[in-house]
């Protein structure tokens, strides 16, 4: 191998003339005439030739050494000086076959984060999407504390007067009083009602009124007296009927009593011609149709007798007054 790049690096390049030959050797060896490569080939001239230093380079005729002379071993590395072994030492030799792969190293540490790039411009807006569904309603918040009130504004001047409505109706439509004669109380006590016979004379009728239909406020005074020497005390009483006949009334409207039995007050209450009770009262009272008021006097005894009958009379008066109500 190292012949061979002799041969390549050394010969082929004319470095040859690197070797040191004696010039004396030459002569002897070859006489006057140049060295050959057929004379190294055929041995006539060995390494030991140029190693004692008896052949030198002008002892060698061009390219009378070639590299076959020296690919053959014919010159060693022993005929070479020790300047030319530095030389081809030095040379570098033919690339090796490639060796396996090495196991792979440790990862090194992260480098330090490069500077940041600069912005890039905006892009263009995107369109709007699509509105989403109406998300549903909150609930009510707390309603806040009330605010201060304002100040009262400056009044505003007065308006004109309106003009005058209609005419009211009247609140009271009609009105009237009647007042009937003196009439003595033909019975006190037993039955209400008319019948034949002894002690049943029944109530006595003082008067009638005839009303229209509508609504009234109705009032009645009666004033009792003896009309003769008596000592009974009977409570006295004047109602107000309609439909009344002989039988009961088909409706009483309104009934007065003397507020004591008459007779009882102190003194001497048997003459005849003293006033004994007074009695009043009022009631609003609605007639569907047109009435006729009957007004009738009665009277009771504690006892349930008949004492007193014919010996008291009555003066009585009803008025009236028609309510409005239809505004």
């Amino acid at each position: 191998m190292l012949n061979s790049k002799i041969a390549t690096a050394v010969v082929g390049s004319g470095l040859i003339a690197g070797l040191v030959i004696a010039a004396g050797s030459s002569a002897g060896a070859a006489g006057s005439s140049k060295i050959t490569g057929s004379q190294i080939a055929a041995s006539t001239i060995t390494g030991a030739n140029i190693k004692d230093q008896s052949i030198e380079s002008r002892d060698i005729a061009a390219d009378g050494v070639g590299s076959s002379e020296l690919r053959d071993g014919s010159v060693g590395t022993a005929d070479l000086s020790s300047a030319t072994k530095k030389w081809v030492a030095g040379q570098a030799g033919e690339d090796g076959a490639k060796g396996e792969t090495g196991a792979k190293g440790a990862t090194g540490a992260k480098g330090v984060d490069g500077a940041d790039g600069t912005d890039g411009t905006d892009g263009t807006d995107g369109t709007d999407g699509i509105d989403g569904i109406d998300g549903i309603n909150g609930t009510d918040g707390i309603n806040g504390t009330d605010g201060i009130d304002g100040t009262n504004g400056i009044d505003g001047t007065d308006g004109e007067d309106g003009k005058d409505g209609a005419p009211g109706a009247d609140a009271f439509v009609a009105q009237g009083t009647e007042t009937f004669d003196p009439t003595v109380v033909k019975q006190i006590g037993g039955s209400w009602t008319t019948v034949n016979g002894a002690h049943t004379l029944g109530h006595t009728k003082v008067g009638t009124v005839d009303l229209k239909a509508g609504t009234y406020l109705l009032s009645v005074n009666a004033s009792y007296w003896k009309s003769s020497d008596t000592t009974a005390t009977p409570s006295l009483q004047l109602q107000v009927n309609s439909g009344v006949g002989d039988a009961w009334p088909a409706k009483t409207y309104l009934t007065t009593w003397t507020s004591f039995p008459a007779g009882s007050a102190a003194g001497n209450r048997s003459d005849s011609g003293v006033l004994e009770e007074t009695s009043s009262g009022y009631q609003i009272v609605t007639l569907a149709e047109d009435t006729t008021l009957e007004l009738d006097a009665f009277g009771q005894n504690p006892g349930k007798g008949y004492a007193g009958t014919g010996n008291f009379s009555v003066m009585a008066s009803l008025s009236w007054v028609q309510v409005n109500t239809q505004g």
